[in-house]
């Protein structure tokens, strides 16, 4: 089972947002906003929809201030 290290917590991303130059929040895998049952689909299912590997994970980052949103892929983990 491959592990997503934002998803558990193992690190953050600080990144600053390119026009206003506040943090960017994580808000989540981009599965979550498919849809209400998005994030209790198989990950074969997702891996089609995101359009990266199973070895990835797509979170989008956004900021607070003026809604800028940035999708950034993620290296998972190998147990």
């Amino acid at each position: 089972m491959n592990l997503c290290p934002l998803c558990n917590g193992l690190y953050f991303l600080t990144e600053p947002c390119p026009k206003c130059g506040t943090l960017l929040e994580d808000t989540g895998m981009l599965e979550n906003f498919l849809g209400p049952y998005s994030p209790y689909l198989d990950e074969e299912i997702l891996d089609r929809v995101d359009g990266v590997g199973p070895g990835e994970c797509v979170h989008l980052l956004s900021c607070p201030r003026c809604s800028y949103d940035k999708r950034v892929v993620i290296d998972r983990l190998l147990d």
